[in-house]
């Protein structure tokens, strides 16, 4: 059965006095036949950027759980290999990998930009093909995640065991 790779995305709310809203993205993967089983295995640089977090969690029991962007399905990786492959070549020190020109994040390595430099990996490593420049990966998945958050503050439902899923690629519902 394939693996998914995604990115769960995480809403921060912005603070008055410094701190814009933002998202906290963690790669997320599973090995069920979809997203809606839980728990999923999470991958994450935290946001003091000097950690990893690789953890097995219910996204639906997260408070600021926004949805998830699926990237991929892939048969090259079992969730155990691509945990371990990102263990050995993704350190949470900075590498100084940037996205090009002037997207991304201002403080350069972030969360965003460790999960950037995997799925970028991937797509050297012919595991995902993909159209789309890295900047422009940063911006769609931002888009993504701000429809996915709209809907949810629209309709401000009680705590479901929905997971909200769009695709990368095409925006439609995965």
């Amino acid at each position: 059965m394939p693996v998914h790779v995604g990115v769960a995305l995480f809403f921060t709310p912005g603070r008055a006095d410094y701190l814009p809203a933002h998202f906290h993205w963690a790669l997320a993967v599973t090995g069920a036949s979809d997203w809606v089983a839980q728990p999923v295995r999470t991958m994450q640089l935290l946001p003091n950027n000097n950690r990893r977090a690789f953890e097995t969690q219910d996204l639906t029991k997260v408070i600021d759980f926004t949805g998830v962007v699926h990237f991929l399905s892939t048969d090259a990786f079992t969730v155990e290999s691509i945990e371990d492959w990102i263990l050995e070549s993704f350190p949470c020190s900075d590498s100084k990998w940037r996205l090009p020109g002037k997207y991304g994040p201002k403080e350069g390595w972030t969360c965003a930009t460790w999960i950037l430099q995997i799925l970028v990996e991937l797509q050297r490593k012919k595991v995902w093909v993909n159209r789309w420049p890295v900047e422009v990966m940063y911006v769609r998945v931002l888009n993504l995640g701000a429809d996915m958050q709209d809907v949810k503050e629209t309709h401000r439902r009680p705590a479901t065991n929905r997971v909200p899923v769009l695709e990368f690629q095409s925006g439609a519902e995965f």
